[in-house]
């Protein structure tokens, strides 16, 4: 998926977590700025509860438990 596809820099569902690469970084929208988010798929973990890791926390999560919607801070493309 590229990031001019996102309204806003938004990501509005889980199937389009899933669809961004690794490397890529979210922020939650809760109003909490710990609620950040890095895609890394390749983490020996990641296999087992899914690919995004929050700050703060050494378990990660699957898309579906990131609280949508979530802005889009980090794409890999715009380095």
């Amino acid at each position: 998926m590229s990031t001019d596809q996102l309204p806003g820099g938004f990501v509005i569902d889980a199937s389009e977590l899933d669809a961004l690469p690794e490397g890529s970084v979210v922020l939650a929208d809760t109003g909490d700025i710990g609620c950040v988010y890095a895609k890394w798929p390749e983490h020996h973990l990641a296999s087992l509860y899914g690919p995004w890791y929050q700050t703060g926390y050494e378990v990660p999560c699957d898309s579906d438990e990131i609280e949508l919607p979530a802005r889009l801070i980090w794409h890999p493309e715009w380095s």
